[in-house]
């Protein structure tokens, strides 16, 4: 007697790993290239939109606010 044939389990062979909504400062910093200073000094200054999260300073941001801050950025006249 042949053993019969098994295709695979997609559910229990591909592991989905949902990325979360909140990104930290270093998360963001990472997406746009730079470091976690810029993120946590454009919090500060207002131009970029986070959660604080302690009395530590953490913050949590999303992809969409760093978008808006991003384009904002872009779109400022630059005075040199």
């Amino acid at each position: 007697m042949e053993p019969i044939a098994r295709t695979p389990d997609s559910t229990a062979t591909e592991t989905h790993v949902t990325e979360s909504r909140w990104w930290s400062a270093r998360r963001a910093a990472a997406y746009i290239g730079a470091g976690p200073k810029e993120i946590y000094k454009a919090v500060r200054s207002g131009k970029l939109k986070a959660v604080r999260l302690n009395e530590r300073g953490d913050i949590r941001t999303t992809r969409e606010w760093v978008d808006a801050w991003m384009e904002q950025k872009q779109r400022a006249p630059k005075v040199m």
